[in-house]
């Protein structure tokens, strides 16, 4: 089974549902990802801000999710914040690849989203597609090379 659980609701009451597409991506990356692998979500994925459901749902630690809900912690953010728009503004893969490498990120999930594409095309042999359907983009990134 791919997960019973298929909507969220936070303190904020901020509810959404996770698409049968996404909980799909999550299933494959439980499956075929090491437990100790670091996820990352856009930094515009609104859902992610408010909520840590990519996390959650794909059962791996994120370098920073659930913005929102940690700021109502009082959780220091903004360096990681600083360092994944770093990550996200980088115009080229080989950039991009040493961001990621620097923050220690294996997995990105990305959104089939205007908002959420990359600004540049995956050129770089340290970065592949991990996993795709209509709606989300997984890319794994060799961060020991």
């Amino acid at each position: 089974p791919i997960s019973n659980i298929q909507a969220l609701i936070n303190p904020q009451n901020n509810s959404f549902l996770v698409s049968k597409d996404e909980l799909k991506a999550f299933n494959f990356i439980r499956q075929n990802s090491p437990q100790e692998y670091i996820i990352q979500s856009h930094p515009d994925n609104a859902q992610d801000n408010i909520s840590p459901y990519v996390a959650f749902f794909s059962d791996r630690l994120s370098y920073l999710t659930g913005v929102k809900l940690q700021e109502t912690h009082n959780q220091p953010l903004k360096e990681r914040e600083s360092k994944l728009k770093e990550v996200f503004s980088t115009k080229a893969s080989i950039d991009f690849f040493g961001q990621a490498r620097t923050a220690g990120i294996n997995l990105f999930y990305i959104r089939k989203v205007d908002e959420e594409k990359l600004k540049f095309p995956i050129e770089d042999i340290w970065i592949t597609k991990f996993y795709e359907n209509d709606s989300v983009l997984v890319y794994k990134v060799d961060i020991n090379r």
